[in-house]
């Protein structure tokens, strides 16, 4: 009976201590007691830790991590502004879902919509899928764009009088790319693309500059690439090396330019920390097209991504050369800033590069991360008479 009454008070103890220690122990709060035992005079309890999650909801909502899950949906929306689209209002769904029971790494599958007041629309559909730890990636998607645009002219002296015409460009086309990973950094790269762009609702002005040349293309490409990438791909990129070229050939049965066209392409993009939360990002881009490429196909300079501060295609060629420096700072949160230079040239065989054509561009922007894949970045971006204002998703590049 003593013995009895002894546990009975013993256990009595450890209840009280138990309640004490969830009501005054900050750390207790942070933990859930699955038993307690008596040894004796001494107490032992186990615990399974409480992680805390500090993100708001929607930083969950939008989490891509599956967890236990097989597949997730989330979806995010509101209002963007270009000069080239005017204000509008997009809608991007992403569908996460589970490729294998092995590989952790999700199959994305992203919907967007974009249209504006304009006359302006942008449907898309894009997946990625990432095979055996991404030794393999295959991307791919389909899309159909419609913007009211304005041309300058295909050489810089006429784009620079500021005289332009006004057309509809209808875009809508496919594209598949598969990439290997020879070594965890090397990898190269084979894809096809289909494009049908054409050019409609011609003002006169617009007729004048082109001088009659066609204004439907449409061709099937293949291609090939070779490329480094040092970055987390699955992150903010804060380190890091992306150096890529590919060449794409457009033969000439399968297009209806009337000849072979060929494109190169070739990007370099560094990322590296500096002092606490800031980012050093440098982005170099050349783009080459042979001189039978047709108008529509050509390069253009300007937009969201690369000379920011110029209307896209406010100057086109056969040739694009451009740089740019970023300085990216986190602030608070998921709160952050940018400034950034720049410069670059558009330039053909008869409008050769010069150094007088060289075209500026800087600006500043803040932005606001949700998660590693997504965020909305504010800019305001200059150029030489000219200025942007950029209100979209994710950074530049």
């Amino acid at each position: 009976m003593a013995r009895a009454r002894r546990d009975n008070v013993l256990y009595r103890r450890s209840v009280v201590v138990t309640l004490l220690l969830l009501l005054l122990c900050p750390r207790a709060m942070a933990q859930t007691i699955e038993e307690t035992t008596i040894d004796g005079t001494n107490i032992t309890y186990h615990y399974t830790p409480i992680v805390e999650d500090n993100r708001t909801a929607l930083e969950r909502y939008l989490d891509p991590d599956l967890g236990e899950r097989n597949v997730r949906f989330n979806i995010i929306g509101g209002p963007g502004y270009s000069a080239n689209t005017g204000w509008r209002l997009a809608a991007m769904g992403n569908l996460y879902y589970r490729q294998s029971n092995t590989d952790n790494t999700p199959g994305i599958l992203t919907i967007m919509g974009t249209a504006s007041l304009t006359g302006y629309y942008d449907v898309a559909l894009r997946g990625v899928n990432t095979l055996d730890d991404g030794r393999h990636r295959l991307y791919y998607g389909v899309g159909l764009c419609s913007e009211p645009t304005y041309l300058w002219g295909l050489d810089y002296d006429t784009a620079v009088r500021d005289d332009a015409g006004r057309y509809t460009e209808r875009d809508y086309g496919a594209w598949f790319k598969y990439r290997y990973a020879i070594t965890r950094s090397l990898f190269l790269s084979v894809g096809t693309e289909y494009q049908n762009i054409e050019a409609r609702q011609m003002d006169a002005r617009a007729e004048q500059l082109t001088h009659g040349l066609n204004n439907h293309i449409s061709s099937l490409a293949v291609g090939v690439g070779l490329g480094i990438d040092t970055r987390r791909s699955d992150e903010h990129r804060t380190r890091g090396i992306y150096a890529a070229a590919d060449f794409y050939a457009r033969p000439k049965f399968l297009s209806n330019a009337g000849s072979n066209l060929y494109t190169l392409n070739i990007t370099f993009d560094y990322y590296q920390p500096l002092w606490r939360s800031a980012t050093l990002a440098l982005d170099l881009y050349g783009e080459f097209h042979n001189t039978t490429t047709p108008w529509l196909l050509r390069a253009e300079l300007g937009g969201e991504s690369r000379m920011r501060g110029y209307y896209r295609g406010r100057y086109n060629g056969n040739s694009l050369i451009a740089a740019q420096v970023e300085l990216r700072q986190h602030i608070w949160e998921g709160l952050g800033a940018t400034i950034w230079g720049g410069a670059g040239e558009v330039f053909s065989k008869g409008d050769s590069f010069a150094w007088r054509k060289v075209l500026p561009t800087y600006g500043a922007g803040i932005r606001w991360s949700f998660n590693a894949l997504m965020s909305v970045r504010l800019e305001m971006a200059f150029g030489h008479n000219s200025r942007y204002f950029i209100l979209g998703f994710n950074d530049a590049f």
